[in-house]
């Protein structure tokens, strides 16, 4: 992951002004491998200067089991070459590789003050900064490097990762929101059928009815807020350390014809992770309502077990992640408690991180079982779904998210449909969702998302698409 910064100083300032910005200067940004910003700038930049460290690229595709052994070289020609930029350079890639954030810091400072003009080398500067200090400086690092360099698309590039990095460093101490608000169009605002003529089976005789237009799918426009609170601790459980995060999050859709279908969401989760068995344990419960015309439709609470780990790296810039655990999930409705039921599930779920982008492929199968007699009995669920964020084009970002899922009924659904057969139905999800930035934490947004659900019993089949312009904004 690439974390940059730059500092406050100024091109051209004196060595001893240089020096006291960069004694202030401190920013936070850790989480997981950063690639030094070189690697995508030091072409377009390194002077070259008869060093024999003049060119560190070699650095990117360090093996972790060595960096101990190189740091440890290079803190030992410390003495006699230091005041090298290209030297200082180098030592101060392999410390941020190898964690060492305080010798980064003192080396990236070092090549700054003798080579100011050196973008790649701010931006490594920044890193190491990121990972010992302070977010409000790292944005007013980041601005100046906007602001005083040329910005090639590779700068560029690393610039934008590094406000992404910011961010997601933000977010992960002390209490941080994100609030959103948009406008769109939904081809299927009442959840209405695609069907317009049913068949029925009475006394044994087929027999065809059309439907009624309330029934059938219309389309409305709506407004859309949302919000979301989390917060995390750093906690000891047992003589092990351990992290404590919760979140709270509303989203409510408010149609402008279709009231009856307005719909509420309001959950609350708490997650618990800490190491075990070489590994790290997660325990997650949570509580949410789904609310549609003002009422409550359906109370659900969830208690998930996992445990994974980190697999082997792929690249020095990339890493993956895989959880495995049970979940339970009781849901009740309120008038209609012929539906409560609990859902156990047992789940897969693959996390990739690189640079510019991440991906979450995730798979799960369960029982759903009620807890008095339904239409359909037991039903059989899987679910997969795959998530992807990427950078798109300088600062435009996005996120793509896909989901199939299929369920299968153990017994027959109704004696006046399809001859009492036992109902299938496979759903299909597609969304698109485009960000570009119009100021410090906030971002505009474009989405589009599809929904088709193919049943054996026609009136399960609907379909519809849904298209929202809005903002969201992360503090």
């Amino acid at each position: 992951m690439h974390g940059l910064m730059v500092s406050r100083a100024m091109r051209g300032s004196s060595l001893k002004n240089g020096r006291q910005f960069l004694t202030r200067t401190f920013l936070i940004c850790a989480c997981g491998m950063f690639i030094p910003a070189f690697a995508q700038t030091a072409g377009a930049e390194e002077q070259s200067s008869g060093s024999q460290f003049n060119s560190p690229s070699y650095v990117e595709t360090l093996p972790q089991a060595q960096l101990s052994e190189v740091l440890a070289d290079l803190l030992r020609d410390e003495r006699v070459y230091a005041g090298d930029p290209d030297f200082d350079y180098v030592l101060g890639v392999v410390a941020l590789k190898a964690e060492a954030n305080t010798i980064a810091l003192h080396a990236m400072e070092r090549v700054v003050l003798q080579s100011p003009e050196r973008a790649g080398a701010w931006v490594d500067l920044a890193i190491a900064h990121a990972r010992l200090g302070e977010a409000e400086t790292a944005t007013t690092l980041l601005d100046y490097v906007e602001q005083t360099f040329p910005v090639p698309p590779a700068l560029r590039t690393a610039l934008d990762n590094a406000r992404r990095q910011l961010l997601t460093m933000r977010l992960a101490r002390g209490w941080h929101g994100e609030f959103s608000a948009g406008f769109g169009y939904d081809s299927n605002a009442n959840s209405g059928l695609s069907i317009d003529r049913l068949t029925l089976t009475l006394d044994g005789v087929p027999a065809e009815f059309l439907i009624s237009p309330e029934f059938r799918l219309r389309s409305d426009t709506f407004l859309q807020l949302g919000g979301r609170l989390r917060r995390a601790w750093d906690t000891a459980f047992a003589g092990s350390p351990g992290r404590l995060m919760l979140a709270a999050t509303v989203k409510a859709k408010d149609y402008r014809n279709e009231k009856n279908f307005n719909l509420g969401d309001a959950g609350f989760q708490a997650v618990y992770q800490q190491p075990v068995l070489g590994g790290e344990a997660e325990v997650m419960l949570g509580t949410q309502q789904i609310r549609l015309g003002g009422d409550p439709l359906v109370n659900i609470r969830r208690l998930q077990l996992g445990w994974g780990r980190r697999l082997a790296e792929f690249s020095p810039s990339s890493s993956c992640r895989l959880q495995a655990g049970p979940e339970n999930e009781s849901r009740s409705y309120p008038d209609r408690h012929y539906l409560d039921g609990s859902i156990n599930w047992l789940g897969l779920q693959l996390v990739c991180a690189a640079t510019g982008s991440d991906t979450a492929l995730s798979f799960r199968a369960g029982n759903d079982e009620p807890d008095t007699a339904r239409p359909g009995g037991k039903t059989h669920r899987k679910e997969l779904t795959l998530i992807h964020r990427t950078t798109l084009w300088q600062q435009l970002s996005g996120e793509f998210s896909m989901s199939a899922s299929r369920s299968r009924d153990a017994e027959g659904y109704s004696p006046v449909l399809e001859g009492n057969s036992r109902r299938h139905i496979d759903r299909y999800y597609a969304n698109a969702t485009v960000f570009w930035p119009v100021s410090h934490g906030i971002e505009a947004l474009a989405s589009f998302e599809v929904t088709r659900q193919n049943s054996n019993i026609a009136i399960f089949d609907q379909s519809g698409r849904v298209f929202m312009l809005g903002a969201r904004y992360r503090y």
